[in-house]
């Protein structure tokens, strides 16, 4: 079940949907028999899409939902008046779902960094970073296996508010800055307004000259998916560089790896570094 729910919150369900949508028109045009095929795979497609919460544009989002339906409605049909209409539509559906796989595609690679002026890491994170009191946290194991200086802001409940107050007094002078921070907003009781406010206010006091800035994408439920325009939205302003949601996904989502899957164990910990290792490594060596 794990990977299921990986499989969604990673956005890794975005690709699968468009890689049923696509191939739909192609096999339409090929009989009867098939057409009623990939009118199935286009609605399966669709629904996984759906529920992926992956946050492009409303107006992709629309253009990409009107000219899906209207080719469903119009290949069922199947007369001869509706063919120039269906090919068309068929030809409207690949280049839309094609556009979307290209604009989303570039969320899901690593971010590469520059090279930090000083051996310094400034964390600003919730549970998921400051544990839950009763194990090494990742910071720490960073701190002890590569001779970082780390900085941790992480605090239990943090939200993006109370980030943004934390680093009003943090030493942003040298070093990167690492956030790992919403899902408090996420699952509380704050809207994506006041969560866009709460990361507009972290994001513009880390964010400087020369100093990179990287941030742990959102996994996202179904129907969650403007917190995730919000973050993007927030990152694209500030040149804050995403980290694609399956890397933290699949910390959690690993056995053993949460004690509730949220919060991280021993070995969570550990998996938990070493991931955020292969980020950062390239700004320190």
């Amino acid at each position: 079940m794990n990977w299921l729910i990986e499989h969604f919150t990673s956005g890794q369900a975005f690709f699968s949907g468009t890689v049923c949508i696509i191939p739909a028109g192609a096999l339409a045009a090929r009989s009867r028999l098939q057409g009623r095929g990939s009118r199935v795979l286009a609605v399966v497609g669709l629904l996984l899409v759906a529920a992926s919460a992956t946050p492009l544009d409303y107006r992709f989002y629309g253009l990409a939902g009107v000219l899906s339906l209207a080719w469903l409605i119009f290949e069922r049909r199947g007369d001869a008046t509706a063919r120039r209409t269906v090919v068309a539509l068929r030809a409207g559906v690949l280049i839309v779902w094609l556009a979307g796989v290209g604009q989303e595609l570039p969320y899901h690679f690593l971010p590469a960094l520059e090279r930090a002026e000083a051996r310094r890491l400034i964390v600003f994170g919730d549970s998921v970073t400051a544990g839950l009191g009763r194990e090494t946290t990742w910071p720490t194991i960073l701190r002890r296996e590569h001779e970082l200086e780390v900085v941790d802001l992480s605090r239990i409940g943090a939200t993006a508010s109370m980030a943004a107050s934390l680093a009003e007094h943090a030493p942003l002078d040298t070093g990167l800055v690492l956030i790992e921070i919403g899902g408090n907003d996420l699952f509380g009781d704050a809207d994506p307004d006041k969560f866009a406010a709460g990361l507009d206010r972290l994001l513009k006091r880390v964010s400087g000259k020369g100093r990179d800035v990287v941030m742990f994408e959102l996994p996202l439920p179904p129907l969650f998916g403007e917190f995730g325009r919000v973050q993007r939205r927030a990152a694209k302003k500030y040149g804050v560089k995403l980290i694609p949601k399956r890397v933290l996904m699949g910390v959690l989502s690993r056995r053993e790896a949460t004690s509730d899957s949220i919060h991280l164990t021993r070995n969570g910990q550990q998996a938990m570094a070493r991931a955020v290792w292969r980020i950062v490594a390239d700004g320190f060596d």
